[in-house]
């Protein structure tokens, strides 16, 4: 039997392949590589349909005949793939994404990704108090914005693309919470053998207290003790687990030896009864 020729088939590689097959493989890759630049995800039934594609085509890449109907209908769910694959460029805020909570006099940031052609307009709506300014980022798309009052608020993005068309808007509910109170700590000096443990104390209102080593930065200090004769200098910032004070308070501790028992030795004295006679002793 004479073996019916296929003008699909075309030599890729130096071995047959169908060439809807390799097509949907290309497109595939092509997909996959804006997923990876771009930053889009998929939903699974747009993965599924294109695997399904794929699959049928590997299992009748013998057929000779394709029937028009059944090409047509491929190529439309080719295109309503290729179609969602664009509309998800637009879709979702990044790096900061959902509902959130902040510090008062954060800087944060916030975008959506960017589409040529399109404009973007931010927008902060107060709730409840919550408020911030909006500084713009390189390009429209990127935000920052420095939350300047406790409460919640909305902030929102609206797309408008090339032909003037405005999407749905991107809302994310933001709460500001309140900094603790800057600690109350007073300097302390004692006198000391030199053998005994000294602690600095403070006391901070609706939190706790952490040690610093500087003002700004430093190192955290569990414990901030002295034990010889000097001066040490700790800083103390309160902290409610989510938020810390605005500053650090400046707090030192010092020791001072204890002064020796005074030089002194008994006295005899001869007296009328009527004269005062005083007691002397040395101290260094």
């Amino acid at each position: 039997m004479k073996k019916s020729s296929n003008h699909y088939q075309i030599k890729i590689g130096g071995q047959n392949g169908s060439f809807w097959l390799f097509l949907l493989k290309w497109l595939q890759l092509l997909v996959l590589s804006l997923s990876r630049i771009s930053g889009i995800f998929f939903h699974d039934p747009a993965k599924l349909i294109l695997k399904t594609l794929i699959d049928d085509s590997t299992q009748n890449k013998k057929s000779v005949n394709m029937k028009s109907k059944f090409l047509n209908k491929k190529w439309a769910m080719l295109l309503l793939i290729i179609c969602s694959a664009a509309t998800t460029l637009a879709q979702g805020p990044y790096p900061k994404t959902g509902d959130m909570t902040v510090c008062l006099n954060a800087t944060e940031p916030y975008g959506v990704v960017l589409n040529t052609g399109s404009t973007y307009q931010w927008s902060i709506t107060p709730i409840s108090g919550g408020n911030g300014t909006i500084t713009a980022g390189a390009t429209a798309n990127l935000i920052s914005v420095t939350w300047t009052s406790v409460g919640t608020a909305n902030l929102q993005v609206i797309e408008t693309n090339a032909q003037g068309c405005p999407s749905n808007p991107v809302i994310i509910l933001v709460t500001v919470s309140a900094l603790p109170v800057t600690p109350v700590a007073s300097d302390q000096t004692v006198c000391s053998d030199g053998t005994t443990t000294q602690t600095l104390t403070a006391t901070a209102t609706g939190g706790t207290i952490t040690w610093y080593t500087a003002a700004t930065g430093g190192t955290i200090v569990t414990n901030p003790t002295q034990v010889g004769v000097g001066t040490s200098t700790y800083y103390a910032q309160s902290s409610n687990g989510s938020c810390s004070s605005a500053s650090r308070t400046k707090v030192t501790l010092t020791i001072t030896s204890a002064l020796a028992a005074p030089i002194g030795s008994n006295q005899n004295a001869c007296s009328d009864g009527t004269t005062t006679q005083t007691l002397t002793a040395t101290a260094s």
